[in-house]
């Protein structure tokens, strides 16, 4: 999950990089549209939260052992 999420958050900043580029130059265009990049971020604040909550309730186990 923590690879997956990092993943996820490398190619929007290398998509978003990208977009800026293609502003002031001949770049290539950015391959996400606005509509799949919020959805992607979406997706990973979806995933940091579930893991969050993974790593709280595994700290509370290890506490009240």
């Amino acid at each position: 999950m923590v690879q997956g999420a990092c993943t996820l958050a490398q190619l929007l900043a290398w998509d978003e990089d990208r977009r800026d580029a293609a502003l002031s130059a001949t770049d290539p265009a950015p391959l996400l549209d606005a509509c799949q990049r919020g959805a992607l971020q979406r997706l990973l604040s979806v995933s940091l939260s579930l893991l969050h909550a993974r790593i709280e309730s595994q700290c509370e186990a290890l506490t009240t052992s």
